[in-house]
């Protein structure tokens, strides 16, 4: 994936972290449950499958708590509309995670990492994590805002029924790989308190 990410995009990775999507329900149990708004829609498809079977009950309305299997169910609602919604709902979660996490102890994400970081693959040795571990914590990096940029980004792409492949999404690659190159480039905004020091 690392390989496919730097030829297409013309981008450098030296680390990655890989998570299985069952991780999102260890983690959201750990912090006692996330807040996510849920449409009427996604409520209702939550509750039953197209051929009648029951699946995980989720209500719908704003700031709605989800357990983790609740989450991980929501995370996963692709037939509903589409696939980027789907990730859209991903990202969703992945914030909400964040969030909770910012209102924990030190004490309890030092619990929390002990739990997770077992379950992540990654190219990271220990000390790595650790040194990063203690950046975020002495630089406030649990403070910034999350950023996120879709690739491939809106009007940039096109449906196409591909002969002998199908139903196919083409992208404008050139575009999708400058546009992720600026994203990754780009400064973001740091924290009022952070500039300061």
């Amino acid at each position: 994936l690392t390989d496919t990410l730097e030829l297409n995009f013309k981008v450098d990775i030296d680390y990655y972290a890989m998570v299985d999507f069952n991780i999102f329900t260890t983690i959201v149990d750990e912090i006692g449950g996330i807040n996510v708004d849920v449409t009427e829609k996604e409520s209702r498809y939550s509750k039953w499958s197209d051929n009648g079977e029951k699946l995980v009950p989720i209500e719908a309305g704003e700031d709605i708590l989800l357990n983790g299997e609740q989450a991980l169910w929501y995370s996963r609602i692709r037939k509903l509309d589409s696939d980027f919604m789907r990730t859209q709902r991903q990202r969703k979660v992945i914030t909400a995670i964040v969030a909770k996490a910012k209102t924990l102890s030190m004490d309890k994400l030092y619990d929390l990492a002990k739990t997770i970081v077992p379950l992540v693959k990654t190219n990271l040795d220990s000390k790595q994590i650790l040194n990063m571990g203690t950046d975020a914590l002495v630089k406030k990096l649990y403070t910034y805002d999350i950023v996120q940029q879709q690739i491939p980004a809106d009007n940039t792409w096109h449906d196409e029924n591909i002969p002998g492949v199908g139903a196919s999404l083409v992208m404008d690659l050139d575009e999708n790989a400058e546009i992720l190159r600026k994203f990754l480039s780009e400064k973001q905004e740091l924290p009022e308190e952070t500039t300061k020091q």
